[in-house]
């Protein structure tokens, strides 16, 4: 064989591996299909969730309407009016009737789903921080800068005030307690500047306020870790991640979902500890959620749009998601 020819051999060989390792990279990144596009009011989407069943699916933004979809025949139900400010966080109860809203001035709405009128329009501020509605739907918890505030969903009225230092509250209900994740923080030229190498997580009874217990680390991950932990999700097998910018967990599944940067989705069975796939998009992603059943999650960037991916062509992730 002449030296021409081996030539034409070795950049054949070479075109072959290429196009097979863009095959297996394209596969193990792009294998989920986006199955449904939800185009929003808000050209800036601040908050987003799924329903327990799967069923409804809810947006805020800078619209300042809270938007309601129901997802079995992908049609918008609900614009609710009632916000002046940017809408900071929204949450369903689990019975699906009731949604709770939040904006950047601090006033919390409780709607009822079925008519999309406000039942309570409450000011619940300053800086509130989290949303979140307890198992069978009478209380709802907003976290603040230095405090944690319980409401009755049915009389509106607050029952509870659990007072914090100084520090952003991530805090969700679990079962008839209060988890909150506090990250101290300061104003440096009218900038919040947070002290992330001093986590606190802290666990209150969401009847008398009383703190129950609290543990407090340096590192993001040893926190995380804690943190899902008190939610009843192990996610120690996963090896220590680094750059996460968000991260979720389907509720009725063993499976965890992590945001880098680069657009990055990262999905990895938390009990086994393994990575089942990896889906990358070429647009800004900025935020993402899980639906309970770990068969879909919604995505959202720098525009009004969502994007729903269906992860049931994954077999993988497929095998470890509850049937409804």
């Amino acid at each position: 064989m002449n030296t021409m020819a081996k030539s034409r051999v070795f950049f054949a060989i070479v075109l072959m591996l290429m196009v097979a390792v863009t095959f297996l990279s394209l596969s193990t990144k792009l294998f989920a299909q986006t199955t449904k596009t939800l185009t929003s009011q808000s050209d800036a989407i601040r908050t987003m969730t799924f329903s327990k069943s799967g069923k409804y699916f809810v947006v805020g933004g800078s619209s300042k309407l809270v938007e309601v979809w129901d997802l079995t025949n992908n049609e918008r139900i609900k614009e609710m009016k009632g916000h002046k400010e940017v809408i900071r966080s929204v949450a369903f109860s689990p019975k699906e009737d009731i949604v709770a809203s939040t904006d950047v001035s601090a006033k919390l709405i409780v709607w009822e789903l079925s008519s999309g009128r406000p039942l309570h329009t409450i000011s619940a501020g300053p800086f509130i921080t989290t949303l979140d509605l307890n198992e069978d739907g009478t209380l709802i918890e907003v976290g603040g800068a230095d405090k944690i505030q319980l409401f009755s969903v049915d009389a509106g009225t607050k029952t509870a005030e659990i007072k914090t230092p100084k520090a952003w509250n991530n805090s969700r209900f679990h079962k008839e307690n209060v988890v909150s994740l506090l990250i101290p923080y300061e104003i440096r030229d009218k900038q919040i500047s947070f002290k992330r190498n001093n986590y606190t997580l802290k666990t209150f009874n969401s009847i008398t306020g009383n703190e129950l217990n609290s543990f407090a680390t340096p590192d993001f991950w040893e926190m995380r870790v804690k943190l899902f932990e008190l939610h009843d999700v192990n996610i120690s097998a996963i090896p220590p991640q680094t750059n996460i910018l968000d991260s979720d967990k389907a509720d009725d599944a063993n499976l965890f979902f992590i945001l880098k940067p680069n657009n990055i989705i990262e999905i990895w069975d938390s009990a086994e500890g393994i990575k089942l796939g990896t889906l990358q998009k070429g647009f800004s992603i900025l935020r993402i959620a899980v639906e309970p059943s770990g068969r879909y999650i919604a995505t959202s960037g720098e525009n009004n749009l969502i994007s729903l991916w269906d992860l049931a062509s994954m077999p993988e992730v497929a095998s470890r998601m509850v049937t409804k």
